[in-house]
């Protein structure tokens, strides 16, 4: 008898080994609802880019025009690792894509370097979330941007976010709404764009300032700040153009 439940010890503990080791297969294997069988989208300053998750591992990156961007045609498959927060594109290459934040219909990732920040196509409600009405100086006041938002408060080095659609009277744009934190010795500036339409050519003034801390507070209190904002590596803002505009027709 003795022998009987030795072997069966033995069986129950090979179980329990399998059992574990599968769960640690599968833990780097889920959770990426958010990416199959989506569209994601970044506004830029030039062409708005997108990405392209398929429900078959399916991967494409390109701009709005078509074109793909960088060396992204290269790849045609990706797989997503949750443990490391890794985008792994087959067959293997240079690109590398670090998932550093996902919040409803909002996604961050680092690109080689570039951070840059996706909004979910499937989401109808923030797809007016794009710079509108922008006549680019010659200065490229907002180049490498990561996105464009609705800055909503400050409270020391914590600042909330959320789309630039933002409706504060639709409860529904309170889900949207993201507490993110200020990196050390983060920089805020006022660009300001006046367009004169009603004559030929078109008359464009802009101006573009520093502001102190406690000037880009000011702002954000003052309620409908809008602006261009930069992330770090670590998912933290260094950087805040706040952005105004007139236009006379």
């Amino acid at each position: 008898m003795k022998s009987i439940f030795s072997d069966i010890s033995r069986q129950l503990k090979t179980v329990t080994i399998i059992v574990v080791v599968l769960g640690i297969m599968l833990v780097g294997c889920k959770n990426n609802d958010f990416l199959t069988e989506h569209d994601w989208i970044h506004y830029d300053s030039a062409c708005d880019e997108i990405i392209s998750f398929g429900t078959d591992g399916h991967f494409a990156y390109y701009t709005t025009d078509g074109s793909p961007v960088g060396d992204s045609d290269l790849y045609d498959q990706y797989s997503y690792n949750s443990n490391s927060r890794k985008i792994i594109l087959k067959p293997k290459g240079d690109i590398s894509i670090q998932v550093l934040r996902y919040k409803k219909s909002r996604l961050l990732l680092d690109i080689n370097g570039d951070i840059k920040e996706f909004f979910d196509e499937k989401d109808k409600l923030i797809t007016e979330s794009a710079p509108k009405n922008l006549a680019y100086d010659a200065d490229n006041t907002v180049t490498g941007f990561s996105s464009y938002l609705a800055i909503l408060n400050k409270n020391g080095s914590k600042i909330t976010t959320a789309p630039a659609d933002y409706d504060g009277d639709d409860p529904e744009f309170k889900e949207y709404e993201l507490s993110e934190t200020l990196a050390d010795h983060a920089e805020f500036y006022l660009w300001t764009n006046n367009v004169d339409q009603s004559q030929e050519p078109m008359i464009t003034e802009s101006t573009y300032n520093k502001l102190s801390e406690n000037e880009a507070t000011n702002i954000i209190r003052n309620g409908s700040a809008i602006g261009f904002v930069w992330y770090n590596a670590q998912a933290k803002i260094t950087k805040i153009v706040f952005f105004g505009s007139t236009i006379c027709q």
